[in-house]
């Protein structure tokens, strides 16, 4: 994964972290092609201000699928840990079949 660290431009909050990779899933049946990644962004609190101790990672997750002309694509996201893999797969799913129908 690539990261990434830099400063977010609030005076409370700071940007630590940004990882993206590749996402483990099984593409649907009938798709063409699919390809999926996940982003991770942490945020702290600055210290010496309000938020000072604060911390959270939120997750957003990107899904693509082609199938003949027509494309989709998923997202999700959730914070604190990444978004449920068997809901996201049904999410999926559910949009690979409006393709082949």
């Amino acid at each position: 994964m690539s990261e990434y660290v830099g400063e977010f431009e609030d005076d409370q909050i700071e940007i630590t972290g940004v990882e993206l990779g590749e996402l483990s899933f099984t593409p649907p049946v009938g798709v063409a092609e699919a390809g999926a990644w996940q982003m991770a962004i942490t945020v702290d609190g600055k210290p010496g201000t309000d938020a000072a101790g604060i911390s959270a990672t939120a997750y957003s997750d990107f899904i693509l699928l082609r199938e003949g002309t027509a494309t989709a694509a998923v997202t999700t996201q959730d914070v604190e840990a990444p978004f449920d893999p068997e809901l996201r797969d049904e999410l999926i799913s559910a949009a690979a079949g409006r393709m082949t129908e």
